[in-house]
């Protein structure tokens, strides 16, 4: 489940950046490379999200908070600027920055997520790791038992 479509995308940059990202003429955007950028970047942020969250993200049916929608864009665009020259990704890579430190300081508890109708989400179930074995040979005094 991606976060954003390409026209959130379309909502947020000019047109114009959109095409020279999407197409190597920079003639047209192309929805298709636009939806895969946001499909990895989504993959991405399931990893941040899946350590707390129970995946895929819902919230009783309500949609996707609006955030998720605007990192996961800022991610998208910044993998897709990356094959510009340097001078062009500056910004994009502050955002990039910017989405990924937030996302680790939703999953370490800092900040809590709301659905669109304010509601918090839950944390998913934690993963508890026990390990069982064979009882002590010796005690604590280090005898034997």
């Amino acid at each position: 489940m991606s976060y954003a479509v390409p026209a959130d995308l379309q909502s947020r940059y000019p047109q114009a950046r959109l095409a020279e990202v999407s197409d190597p003429a920079g003639m047209a955007v192309q929805d298709d490379k636009l939806e895969t950028a946001l499909d990895d970047a989504s993959a991405e942020m399931d990893g941040y999200l899946g350590r707390r969250y129970s995946l895929p993200l819902e919230s009783g049916g309500a949609s996707i908070p609006p955030v998720l929608q605007r990192l996961c864009c800022d991610i998208a665009i910044y993998r897709l600027m990356a094959l510009l020259p340097k001078e062009a990704v500056a910004d994009a890579r502050r955002r990039y920055d910017d989405a990924l430190a937030w996302l680790e300081d939703l999953v370490g508890g800092r900040i809590q997520l709301a659905d669109l109708a304010g509601r918090e989400l839950t944390a998913g179930p934690s993963v508890r790791i026990a390990a069982t074995g064979a009882p002590r040979v010796f005690n604590d005094l280090g005898d034997f038992r």
